[in-house]
């Protein structure tokens, strides 16, 4: 209901805005058409002013000036006047009139000032009767000597100059409306088209507001503004699907983990209080159980917290952090992790733009996994070099190894503990991707059965970072 709303609106607005360019145009051409029709008229009129000006030059008197007059209106040299249907009006000083017509000009207000003494107007004019009727006219003393004879009007009907405007102001009106409704209709038609997509990108929202997580934007149009803003609606949604099928999976996993412990604890509980004589040392058979699983619930709710928290803006507090510094003193501390034979592989002079307490935290992570899953005696390695514009990190071990069919879930939330049959939390590798993640990193997993494991964590490295063409290495078994 709203784009048609909007369609309606805006079908409105762009019909108010052609409306205006219409009349303006309409306006504008009148005006010229106009000008167009009445410029000759204002020729012919001062043609005949000049003319009867010459005829009446010897006039010395207001009798003389209504003597030559008369004979000028019945001589040949008016004809022209007459031909036109020009109108010629001759007042003199004695009120009297000599005209070739029975319209009283004199009565016309613009005449009536001139005729009292007022200056006239040679350049045509429009002038109207008392009763509303148009004329062009020019309205000019006649003086001899200083001396104000008359005064000569000569005019020109305005009827058929405003018939002709009135036929063009109709036709133009007609294609104006035509015009107008045109542009309306295809506004409309044109809108809806365009907004076709929108009613369905307003349909899948509603779909998938309706726990129908599957809906997309059927979008086949052009790669326009409409077909842009529906990809990334799409987009969108793909992400609100998968982080909707993500929370429904972790709520499973994370009820599913906390059921066991809490079951355990219960029991342990129940037995207690059917037992009739409960001595001491059951006591603390039962309270060291119990704390067992809180403690194992407290680093699973842990472990959960940190992955909630991992996408947070201020998770982390990143600062250039020299590689081969940090990757030697993180080793001092990874070696009594367990009895392997552990080495720092070379390390090049890199800087990287990380939180250390995190990235400690994924690296004694993975080091830890990699001791779970070798026996005493096996070895691990840690090293990074640069790659690119990347800094690679790595902890390999030489273990079991993961199974293929494996390898793609490994870092899912308690996949690895499903997969691999430890007695951790599961959420150990989970942890590792989200922090390096927040880092603006990747990691993966590099691993065969039976051949060992390497983790590799690629980090984006800090601009003035650069690698040493000799690098340092320690072994410690």
């Amino acid at each position: 209901m709203s784009s048609l709303s909007l369609r309606l609106r805006l079908t409105i607005w762009y019909s108010a805005v052609v409306a205006v360019v219409v009349l303006a145009g309409i306006g504008l051409t009148l005006l010229f058409m106009r000008s167009w029709l009445v410029r000759p008229i204002d020729r012919e009129i001062a043609f005949q002013v000049t003319v009867f000006a010459k005829a009446v030059d010897n006039a010395t008197s207001e009798e003389d000036l209504r003597n030559l007059s008369g004979e000028y209106l019945a001589s040949g040299e008016s004809d022209e006047l007459r031909s036109l249907g020009y109108l010629l009006l001759v007042w003199s000083g004695a009120n009297s009139v000599v005209s070739n017509s029975n319209v009283p000009l004199e009565e016309f207000t613009a005449t009536r000032g001139v005729l009292q003494g007022g200056p006239g107007f040679a350049a045509p004019q429009t002038i109207r009767s008392p009763a509303g009727d148009a004329y062009r006219a020019a309205v000019v003393p006649i003086a001899q000597g200083g001396a104000r004879l008359g005064v000569l009007v000569v005019a020109a009907p305005m009827d058929q100059v405003m018939g002709h405007l009135r036929d063009f102001a109709v036709i133009f009106a007609a294609l104006g409306l035509l015009a107008l409704l045109g542009s309306a209709g295809g506004t409309w038609v044109v809108l809806g088209r365009a907004f076709r997509p929108v009613e369905s990108i307003t349909e899948t929202a509603a779909q998938f507001s309706r726990d129908d997580p599957s809906q997309r934007v059927a979008y086949t149009g052009p790669p326009d503004e409409i077909g842009h803003l529906a990809a990334t609606l799409n987009t969108m949604l793909d992400r609100v699907e998968r982080s909707f099928k993500e929370q429904q999976q972790f709520l499973y996993d994370a009820s599913h983990e906390l059921r066991t412990p809490l079951s355990i604890v219960k029991g342990q509980l129940e037995v207690l209080d059917a037992m009739g004589d409960v001595t001491p040392d059951m006591c603390r058979d039962t309270h060291q159980v119990v704390a067992e699983e809180i403690d194992r619930m407290n680093r699973l709710v842990s472990g959960l917290l940190m992955l909630a928290k991992s996408g947070e803006r201020d998770f982390l507090v990143l600062e250039p952090l020299r590689l081969d510094e940090f990757l030697e003193q993180l080793f001092a501390h990874a070696v009594h992790l367990g009895e392997r034979e552990w080495s720092l592989e070379p390390v090049p002079r890199l800087t990287v733009r990380a939180d250390a307490d995190r990235l400690t935290q994924v690296l004694l992570n993975l080091m830890a996994n990699a001791v779970e899953h070798t026996k005493a005696g096996g070895s691990i390695g840690l090293g990074a070099r640069q790659e690119g514009s990347r800094a690679k990190i790595w902890v390999r071990d030489d273990g079991e190894g993961i199974p293929a069919a494996d390898l793609e879930r490994v870092f899912d939330r308690f996949y690895s503990k499903k997969a691999r049959g430890h007695g951790g939390h599961g959420l150990g590798l989970s942890i590792v991707r989200a922090l390096v993640a927040a880092h603006g990193g990747r990691v993966e997993a590099q691993s065969s059965p039976n051949l060992g494991t390497t983790f590799v964590i690629l980090l984006p490295l800090v601009d003035d970072s650069y690698s040493e063409s000799t690098a340092r290495g320690v072994a410690v078994s």
